[in-house]
């Protein structure tokens, strides 16, 4: 028993090649193999190396967790990055630890892209109280909650402070 008997490598191959418009020949002369090899692999009657499907990932285009048939949530990675970095930030900086004047040593902090509010937060978080981080934690959650459609997890006034 191989890979094949259970992924069917050469059968998304077979299906991604036909979406693209190249017929065997073609491809069989991408990846620079005798036709009849070919067709082999795409039948699933030999099994391809790492290399090849490597190879014909590339050369049509996919990925290879499509090719070796990985299943994921549907979830753009990017997007639960984001929800990710806003729910840590929404813990706030107490909760981690850390206080108001807390400095991060460039060495010790990942490499993020963070948008312009995301980056002027930060500068501004530097020089705010516990009380007055808190509090703009607690509009941007409200905020948060108001675009998932849900309740505000606090009420707030119009200038952001908490309704008790």
């Amino acid at each position: 028993m191989g890979v094949n008997d259970y992924i069917h490598v050469g059968q998304k191959i077979k299906k991604a090649r036909l979406s693209r418009g190249l017929s065997q020949k073609e491809m069989a002369a991408l990846m620079e193999l005798p036709v009849s090899t070919y067709a082999n692999y795409e039948a699933d009657r030999r099994e391809m190396s790492t290399g090849l499907i490597s190879t014909a990932a590339l050369l049509l285009d996919i990925s290879l967790a499509d090719l070796m048939g990985c299943q994921y949530s549907g979830v753009d990675p990017r997007k639960m990055i984001d929800e990710y970095h806003f729910e840590i930030a929404l813990s706030g900086r107490k909760k981690l630890g850390y206080g108001p004047y807390t400095k991060f040593s460039s060495s010790s902090a990942p490499e993020l892209e963070l948008t312009e509010q995301q980056e002027e937060f930060i500068k501004l978080s530097k020089n705010l109280s516990e009380a007055q981080i808190e509090r703009i934690l607690a509009y941007a959650q409200a905020i948060y909650d108001l675009q998932r459609n849900k309740q505000p997890s606090t009420a707030l006034d119009r200038e952001g402070r908490r309704i008790d």
